[in-house]
């Protein structure tokens, strides 16, 4: 019995609390009706209990001393009325926002949901890094997994600008690959990914590509699309990607891209499917790892 409490009391779970005011909050976006809206494969929606789970079990060596977790997304509620449900996720993450957490994360479901969080995020200028195999700025009559950055795009009051890394050009038709209407992107394809020798040198040129300066005002939003990453990790998702991004070089930019000095961090992970992993549970642990490293130290 006292080898199982000492267990849990060096895990990531014993930090967790119902309090408010954690170091880091991770919210949950539990729901999958933007990726059906896409054509997707259900199943999304039960990825953020599987990813914090996983991480929970971990050994705590981290930085940060607490953390709080919240639901900011219900399917549903997105069934019942998507755009209404939209804005009162906004409205949570926004709620959560005004903690002032030292680090965020924010877990879903599909990829669509990275439009509500970019909405609370919009009281400063906002640097938006998509590891991703789709630009997911598709130009389309609905909201759905495919278009948050454009969505966000036509509405956004503050700067941003917006890095894509990883896209696979056979992946997205031109219009997708169209410019934003109103602010800025830079576009890294698969192929120059290859080319890349030292972790630093994709970061050299983030920071470089940016039109604005990056500092202490601006806000900082990695979102991680699960099918960017190579299947021999993450077999679990609707769009499996025989040519994603390298695991190991994923981990080492995460763990630069973090030392940005930004007023507020996050990290999303969208698009994992449970339902599709296999007994190893490599996927969701490979996403907990990802989550240690950014809030670990370099």
């Amino acid at each position: 019995m006292t080898k199982v409490k000492d267990r849990f009391s060096d895990s990531i779970a014993s930090k967790f609390t119902d309090s408010k005011g954690a170091d880091c909050l991770i919210l949950k976006s539990e729901s999958d009706v933007g990726v059906r809206r896409n054509l997707g494969r259900n199943g999304t929606r039960y990825a953020p209990r599987a990813i914090e789970n996983t991480f929970k079990k971990l050994n705590h060596h981290l930085p940060i001393k607490t953390f709080n977790s919240r639901t900011v997304s219900f399917q549903a509620e997105e069934l019942l009325n998507y755009e209404e449900a939209i804005n009162n996720s906004s409205r949570r993450i926004s709620e959560a926002l005004s903690e002032n957490p030292s680090k965020m994360i924010h877990l879903g479901g599909g990829h669509d949901h990275a439009y509500p969080l970019l909405k609370a995020l919009d009281s400063n200028d906002i640097l938006i890094i998509n590891f991703d195999a789709h630009c997911d700025t598709r130009i389309d009559t609905i909201r759905h997994s495919g278009t948050p950055f454009r969505d966000f795009d036509e509405e956004a009051k503050s700067k941003f600008h917006l890095v894509q890394v990883g896209i696979h050009e056979y992946a997205n038709n031109k219009a997708t690959l169209s410019d934003l209407k109103n602010n800025s992107e830079e576009i890294i394809y698969t192929g120059e990914l290859n080319k890349v020798k030292d972790p630093i040198e994709l970061v050299d040129r983030i920071f470089e590509s940016c039109p604005f300066e990056i500092g202490k005002e601006t806000n900082l939003f990695i979102s991680i699309d699960s099918d960017a990453i190579s299947s021999s990790v993450m077999e679990a998702v609707s769009a499996v990607n025989h040519d994603g991004i390298n695991p190991k070089h994923l981990l080492d930019w995460v763990n630069m891209l973090k030392e940005f000095p930004c007023k507020t961090q996050v990290l999303g992970i969208y698009e994992y499917n449970p339902v599709f992993e296999n007994l190893s549970q490599k996927g969701a642990r490979y996403l907990a790892g990802l989550i240690y490293t950014f809030l670990g130290q370099k």
